[in-house]
């Protein structure tokens, strides 16, 4: 039986799993996934590397959690995560603010 130290190392692995689902991602090797083990931390979504795995705890707790505070930050004109947004031909992009380029058009 896992001790809760030894699920808590396990609850941030550099090792891909199969109950990981991706549901977006970058071009950065980066994927944003909704982490389906059993578990605490099952429903959360985070951002796992392909090189390093997590890089820091699950961002929100679940689908409905991410969705709500994007959606927020879209109607206050606020970055999510420290990310801007940019629109683009009818797509959506966030980006880090020294990416983003002034004036926007």
């Amino acid at each position: 039986m896992a001790t809760d130290e030894s699920e808590a190392e396990e609850a941030f692995t550099d090792r891909w799993a199969r109950e990981f689902v991706p549901i977006g991602g970058g071009d950065c090797g980066y994927e944003l996934i909704v982490d389906l083990r059993a578990g605490e931390t099952r429903g959360c979504v985070g951002e796992f590397s392909k090189v390093e795995g997590f890089c820091c705890p699950p961002q929100w707790r679940s689908v409905e959690a991410m969705l709500a505070e994007i959606a927020d930050a879209l109607e206050a004109d606020q970055p999510v995560l420290g990310y801007e947004r940019i629109a683009d031909n009818g797509r959506l992009f966030w980006v880090e603010p020294s990416e983003v380029e002034f004036p926007l058009s």
